[in-house]
């Protein structure tokens, strides 16, 4: 399992994974201020190559080229036969997907899948006896 979370004033990013899914929440503004750790984390997802990628859109209130360019690297490095689904992307995020062509990159639901798991559930090892 790998847990990763990266917060700053106007942007929050938690990476979850485990087995063969990985979820991937995206809250606040996406511009350049946050192209380095969305770079890192493409990496990151590239070299796991999980087989089901997750990314929950809900919270995004602002996205521009940078949030762009990371689904295209983001959906273009995982394996081909990675199943990427773009979860609960609010209208403005869909519009922006649409006038840059890149809306049919990824399959889209307007839920979570019963596979998510939770960036932000603390998974707490057991005390010993």
């Amino acid at each position: 399992m790998t847990t990763f979370r990266h917060d700053t004033e106007f942007f929050s990013l938690s990476l979850r994974t485990e087995h063969d899914v990985a979820c991937l929440r995206l809250t606040g503004e996406i511009d350049e201020d946050c192209a380095a750790v969305l770079t890192d984390t493409a990496a990151d997802l590239h070299r796991l190559a999980p087989p089901r990628l997750f990314v929950d859109l809900a919270e995004v209130s602002f996205a521009g080229a940078t949030f762009v360019n990371f689904l295209v690297r983001l959906v273009h490095g995982v394996p081909r036969d990675c199943v990427t689904l773009l979860c609960r992307a609010t209208p403005q995020t869909v519009r922006l997907l649409c006038l840059t062509s890149t809306d049919s990159i990824a399959a889209r639901s307007d839920r979570l899948p019963d596979a998510w798991l939770d960036p932000h559930e603390r998974v707490l090892d057991p005390v010993p006896t």
